[in-house]
């Protein structure tokens, strides 16, 4: 329920003792990070940083511990714009779609992240290459010799069980042997798929949609309704809007309203877990910031939900600094910076951080 205010009803105790959240974290070798240890994570961390900084791969590493199948690496090459993978029967083909896993590509250290949280404990991964191992890698179809590859291995240790995943060839297709043990986590990019109409399926099923409609309706009163309805056989998340006579899909309605309702839904479909956020403040305008921020801080808060979150915009950062009054315990502001080939991640909190964005200093 909204109050005046705008922010939702605290959390009960009963689900607040579920709540887990990411306290540490160690990237060892993976992408721009040679050794990285952050020491305090916090409900709300927000990154920010030059392009290419490290802002982007740091929530790759946190969604590649979270995993349970070596496939989610292929998602985020996907996502990073390489597109479908075509391997053309040679080792350096294979072994070229995870070169970029290493820091300085330097495989033979192979790459680790760990991860330690409130509720688990530590869950982390390891990927490297394991030699004196054979697998063989078909050529064209018709033809009868193969090359021996050198395996990738991808560890993961939850608590004390280890669990194995691994990439096999075979007729010319990779296949990805994972395990059941998903870490409750959501990464909102701009190129990931977002599948609204079965999230907000899921939630309309129990009943759980209309706390997506007061919060879209606390910010922008004239969005009346949202439901699913079929458009040319696909379904589609629509608005009922007040002045119009039919529903629209709510991406024709709005691009700022678009992205507020996957954070939302994101929130929502991921009670007691993490969702990480790049670049926040695509498709928002600057003076609907603040009470979106302000909305999606409390909804977080409603479901225990802790948040990663990635932003160049000033804008948004005036408006956090708002939506975080408060709140200045549970929040932490990461710089992510070049030095050399390598990136660092940069940590203040608390009332420290709030203060330098209330004051305008220049943090991006």
């Amino acid at each position: 329920m909204v109050s005046v205010s705008g922010r939702f009803a605290k959390p009960n105790a009963s689900k607040e003792s579920g709540y887990l959240m990411i306290e540490q974290i160690h990237i060892k070798n993976f992408r721009c990070f040679r050794d990285l240890e952050l020491g305090v994570l916090k409900r709300f961390n927000v990154l920010v940083g030059e392009s290419g900084s490290g802002k982007t791969a740091f929530l790759e590493a946190i969604f590649m511990a979270a995993a349970a199948n070596p496939e989610a690496y292929l998602r985020l090459r996907t996502w990073r714009g390489l597109g479908e993978i075509r391997l053309t029967g040679m080792r350096r083909s294979y072994e070229s779609m995870f070169r970029e896993i290493f820091f300085g590509f330097d495989k033979s250290e192979g790459a680790s992240i760990r991860l330690r949280d409130s509720r688990t404990g530590q869950r982390s991964i390891s990927i490297n290459y394991r030699s004196g191992a054979q697998y063989s890698l078909p050529l064209r179809a018709g033809k009868s010799s193969a090359m021996v590859i050198d395996p990738l291995l991808f560890r993961w240790k939850v608590g004390d069980k280890v669990h194995d995943g691994s990439i096999s060839i075979e007729d010319g297709k990779l296949n990805f042997v994972g395990f059941s043990d998903v870490y409750p986590i959501w990464l909102i990019s701009p190129a990931a798929p977002e599948n609204l109409a079965e999230n907000f399926s899921e939630l309309s099923k129990r009943q759980e949609h209309k706390q997506i409609l007061e919060a879209i309706r606390g910010v922008f009163p004239w969005v009346c309704d949202l439901s699913l309805e079929s458009i040319a056989g696909q379904l589609a998340i629509c608005a009922s809007l007040d002045g119009l006579s039919e529903k629209l899909p709510i991406g024709f309605v709005s691009g700022g309203i678009h992205k507020f309702l996957w954070i939302l839904l994101a929130i929502a479909s991921n009670p007691n877990g993490t969702v990480l956020i790049d670049e926040a403040e695509n498709g928002l305008y600057f003076r609907s910031m603040q009470p979106m921020l302000e909305s999606v801080v409390s909804f977080a808060e409603l479901h225990n939900v802790q948040l990663f979150i990635t932003t160049h915009s000033r804008e948004f950062l005036d408006a956090l600094a708002i939506a975080m009054e408060g709140r200045d315990e549970h929040f932490v502001l990461l710089r992510t910076q070049h030095k050399g080939a390598e990136c660092q991640v940069h940590s203040s909190q608390g009332r420290s951080s709030l203060a330098a964005l209330q004051q305008h200093l220049e943090l991006r």
